[in-house]
């Protein structure tokens, strides 16, 4: 998934689990993944646990209890307002919908020009260990 050491990793999959745990039930909250927090349209350096919400409210608008915390352990914690559909390996989630938009972008996703001949995205996948 990412090139981490074992620490981070351990720390980002127990601040995912407990983040689910705790804020998958809410009304709201549509999805919690790992991934990297964006702030004024630029990717930031280090991976956090994301919480993505139907639809963000403002923290005036909200209780003390409704309110997400800005950690979860010691890991950033981000709320992502919008549609939230986890992408699995080997799945296309708008197949035959040509002109469906998606949250990321996937090997077999059609690109080019509506009216025209586009193309596919392709990808290469290879193993750490064997190098090939």
């Amino acid at each position: 998934m990412f090139d981490l050491d074992d620490s981070v990793t351990a720390a980002l999959q127990t601040a995912w689990r407990s983040a689910a745990k705790k804020y998958l039930h809410r009304e709201n909250v549509v999805g919690v993944a790992i991934g990297y927090r964006w702030k004024g349209g630029i990717r930031q350096k280090r991976l956090c646990v994301r919480v993505h919400v139907a639809e963000k409210i403002g923290t005036s608008a909200l209780t003390s209890a409704d309110l997400l915390p800005r950690r979860q352990g010691n890991i950033i914690l981000d709320v992502v307002g919008g549609q939230f559909q986890p992408i699995m390996a080997g799945t296309c989630n708008t197949f035959g919908v040509r002109t469906a938009r998606a949250q990321a972008v996937q090997p077999g996703f059609s690109v080019g020009p509506l009216a025209g001949d586009g193309g596919t995205i392709g990808a290469l996948v290879r193993a750490r260990i064997a190098q090939r």
